[in-house]
């Protein structure tokens, strides 16, 4: 399956209007820092390639049994030393508890429109270059976007979960982005 950057071609970018960048200070995680990406394939796809569906309200995260996270980052606790891997790699990981009581980890930076994901232990999750990779879960066949990543600290570290931008909570932007824009249709 050849799924190299020769198989795409990229279009359009939106971004939220909304977007606070914290490059400057640093001291906050950036506020709606979410977009929306198309690309077209220019070689044949194989048929393994699915759909993936925006997680509604309708289906909480505590609905779905297990979580994955995938992506093209750092590989901390693999290799010792963080090594990229040649391919993206797929990894079950733990849900965090509510967002009130996930609050404290990050001193109350986390807001509404994100989530965290990962072990309270540390040892699975995001780490650098998987910024924009699904927090995907699975049921009766089909997949759900649950979540993108957005940011953390450190790699696989305890006490410091995964932080995502919540789909449930952005799907609506997302709906009228498409909507607004007949290109990405």
């Amino acid at each position: 399956m050849d799924l190299s950057k020769e198989a795409w071609r990229f279009l359009k970018s939106i971004f939220n209007p909304q977007y606070t960048s914290n490059a400057s200070t640093y001291e906050f995680p950036s506020d709606y820092d979410n977009g929306i990406q198309k690309y077209i394939f220019v070689k044949e796809i194989p048929m393994v390639i699915r759909s993936i569906y925006i997680c509604g309200l309708q289906k909480t995260l505590a609905y779905f049994k297990g979580i994955f996270f995938s992506g093209r980052g750092l590989q901390v606790g693999v290799k010792g030393n963080g090594s990229v891997p040649s391919c993206p790699l797929r990894l079950l990981i733990e849900l965090g508890s509510s967002i009130s009581e996930k609050r404290p980890i990050y001193n109350g930076l986390i807001h509404e429109r994100a989530l965290c994901a990962g072990s309270a232990k540390g040892g699975v999750g995001p780490c650098q270059f998987d910024s924009g990779g699904p927090l995907a879960c699975q049921e009766s066949g089909l997949w759900y976007l649950s979540g993108v990543v957005s940011w953390g600290v450190g790699c696989e570290e305890p006490n410091k979960l995964g932080v995502y931008s919540d789909m449930s909570v952005l799907m609506d932007w997302v709906k009228d982005m498409v909507v607004a824009d007949a290109s990405f249709i």
